[in-house]
């Protein structure tokens, strides 16, 4: 069936290297949404997800011919006269670049552009590392591109079209920013526009809305979707939810927008709403731990939520200060004891090498992932190496923050790499390494010793580990979420 527009999505499989993370990046949400909205105003759009069409193989050059045939048989199938390809992780931006020299080669009058946050930021570049790119889409997709479609289709001029980037002869010309997009004129996902073993298969985090109200130093998504959260409606989030589990047999693994405060009635609306739905049993909230409330905590056990993931990336006050997050470790610790009490299984994320960072201060970050293994304030933790994104002031001018990049190697910037990018003027990458390495080891034999603690009491005939809960009055909800007090459940003597 012929299509105007075609999206190309690349992810995490279309790279050799992808062992070197830990973490899948393969739904693609953002292209999915700008599929299903220019389809709904008439724009004929297919998305073509290219993991979908990659089978695991350590050779790259056997996945470049499976992506290759996978775009030359959407090209054929839809014959477009415009085609897209999403960048959503900068690791992922040399693969877009062969994607766009295969689409030109396939079909040399296309129209061939690029989105995502690394070429909004690096737009320019683009057109430098690739004579097949015509346009790039900066910041925000949807009503940029349904502008930049029909101008395109009419023959009009490109220069009116706020928020692109594109050639114009030997000339390229960037226009305004679009300010952001109103999200309640958003339609809900299609998720038929995607194969349906992809969907059926794939790790589905929700996301309730856009933008993010603060600024941390390491993040450039407040730029990307501006600072002003804005937010999908309740019920359609719910919808999206019971969609992928009655229809696809695909029960999300949680909640993944940038920052979920607990203190709104939006929040209580949706934990309401979410009540009674059959939830995947690993279902997590994503928070910060300024937001996050006793209230919000037992809101979330109402609801069938018992994972909370919080960002905390340093227990330093110093690198804390470098990184803007405007938190300190008696919020830190509060938070941790605050999910402990309430029962919840309590997952964190950490950086090492931000600026501010050393060896004498990450002491202070591993003495703090030890202590709250050790009593029991967390269950799980992400240590990632810190990368200094395009998008963010220290991208912008790494010097200024006594950062040395090492690699433009755009397949190594990745959060959950095990290589560095960088290093700071008084940490090098072997010291970051080292502290990384000894991060997760701590990591590691905590998860090992409470694996371990589980099998014995299991053959015990024990049903609750006996874990130390710190702060846990002996007359308050057991953290265990047996439902009884404390005193007579997992504070027993």
């Amino acid at each position: 069936m012929k299509k105007f527009f075609v999206l190309f999505v690349p992810g995490i499989k279309c790279l050799a290297h992808r062992e070197r993370f830990t973490t899948v990046y393969d739904f693609p949400r953002g292209a999915l949404s700008l599929a299903t909205f220019l389809n709904v105003r008439s724009v004929p759009t297919a998305v073509v997800p290219l993991d979908y069409h990659v089978k695991g193989s350590p050779d790259q050059h056997e996945i470049d011919s499976s992506v290759l045939s996978a775009v030359r048989d959407a090209i054929e199938e839809y014959d477009p006269q415009v085609v897209g390809v999403s960048c959503p992780y900068t690791m992922l931006y040399p693969l877009t670049l062969k994607v766009v020299e295969w689409c030109r080669d396939l079909k040399p009058a296309l129209s061939v552009g690029l989105g995502g946050p690394h070429v909004s930021y690096l737009d320019g570049e683009c057109f430098k590392d690739s004579s097949g790119v015509d346009w790039v889409v900066r910041g925000e997709g949807e009503w940029t591109l349904l502008e930049l479609l029909e101008t395109i289709k009419q023959g009009g001029d490109l220069s009116k079209v706020r928020g692109i980037t594109f050639r114009r002869g030997e000339e390229i010309v960037s226009t305004p920013l679009r300010p952001p997009g109103d999200v309640t004129e958003l339609p809900p996902l299609d998720y038929s526009l995607l194969p349906e073993g992809f969907v059926r298969s794939t790790q589905v985090s929700i996301v309730a809305s856009r933008g993010c109200a603060y600024r941390c130093a390491y993040c450039n998504e407040s730029r990307f979707w501006g600072r002003r959260v804005r937010r999908v409606p309740v019920e359609r989030v719910v919808d999206e939810i019971r969609t992928l589990a009655d229809r696809y047999d695909n029960h999300a693994v949680g909640l993944e927008d940038s920052m979920f405060h607990m203190k709104s009635s939006y929040f209580y609306d949706l934990m309401k709403r979410i009540e009674g739905l059959r939830l995947n049993p690993g279902f997590y909230l994503l928070s910060r731990v300024d937001t996050v409330t006793d209230d919000g905590f037992r809101a979330m056990k109402r609801a069938g939520i018992k994972n909370l993931v919080l960002g905390i990336e340093s227990a330093s006050p110093r690198v804390l200060a470098m990184m803007r997050k405007g938190i300190d470790m008696e919020q830190i610790v509060g938070a941790l004891e605050g999910a402990a009490r309430s029962g919840l299984t309590t997952g964190t994320f950490w950086i090492v090498g931000h600026p501010g960072d050393s060896m004498k201060e990450s002491e202070i970050t591993l003495e703090s992932i030890d202590a709250f293994y050790r009593r029991g304030l967390m269950q799980t933790s992400e240590i990632a190496l810190f990368v200094p994104y395009p998008g963010t002031d220290i991208f912008e001018a790494p010097e200024r923050f006594g950062v040395r990049i090492l690699t433009f190697e755009w397949e190594r910037w990745g959060r959950f790499n095990t290589e560095p990018v960088c290093e700071l003027e008084d940490f090098s990458r072997e010291e970051i390494v080292e502290v990384w390495r000894c991060a997760t080891a701590i990591a590691a034999r905590w998860r090992h010793y409470r694996a371990m603690e589980r099998e014995v009491l299991s053959l015990q005939g024990a049903e609750k580990p006996g874990l130390v809960y710190a702060g846990v009055g002996r007359n308050e909800p057991c953290p265990c979420g047996s439902g009884k007090k404390f005193k007579r459940c997992c504070g027993a003597a």
